[in-house]
């Protein structure tokens, strides 16, 4: 028995008995609304028109989920660009016929680089103010964001990385195979 022990399984989510909504997507969810509620806030502290606000919601989800998308795809699977180039941008594959995946692989550097870019377009076309009073306060929401990041140490499991994250209290992890690893990954399924 291992007391500092826990089950992973990137698969499980919340399971509504129709559709099960994935932990991950879920925290991305959470932290768009939450980035919203807060910059409502410092614009309506700032007396920045709301319409902008808007706008800035906007710019952020598709700066976030793009750069995200690309960012991994570019990094660390360019091969989908000439093997099955729909799945870069729509959450299918045609490689051995049509297939719904959903989206699988998102770098959060590439989601700051979109995000940095967005930013500068954004205060061009919309805000006409320097960019860095939006990225001053954009800052805000985008750590409660980071949150969805670093409060999941084995996100990347899902991604075959596990390795990429260190565990710092549990002796043992106890992985969807049902095998144990310690943290030097020595597996300990028959004592």
């Amino acid at each position: 028995m291992h007391l500092l022990s826990f089950s992973w399984n990137p698969s499980e989510g919340l399971d509504l008995g129709f559709y099960t909504i994935q932990y991950y997507s879920l925290m991305f969810v959470i932290a768009f609304v939450v980035g919203w509620f807060l910059m409502k806030r410092i614009y309506k502290n700032e007396d920045i028109p709301m319409s902008k606000l808007d706008s800035l919601f906007i710019y952020m989800v598709l700066a976030i989920l793009i750069g995200a998308r690309l960012g991994h795809v570019i990094f660390y699977q360019s091969e989908l660009f000439s093997e099955d180039f729909w799945s870069v941008f729509l959450p299918i594959s045609t490689k051995d016929g049509f297939q719904f995946t959903g989206f699988r692989g998102l770098a959060s550097h590439g989601a700051a680089i979109g995000v940095i870019v967005a930013m500068y377009i954004y205060c061009r076309r919309v805000l006409k103010r320097h960019m860095l009073w939006v990225l001053d306060r954009v800052v805000i929401p985008v750590a409660f964001g980071a949150i969805k990041e670093i409060s999941d140490p084995y996100h990347n499991g899902s991604k075959g990385h596990r390795d990429h994250y260190p565990v710092q209290n549990p002796e043992h992890v106890a992985l969807e195979d049902a095998s144990t690893i310690d943290v030097h990954g020595h597996d300990h399924t028959n004592g």
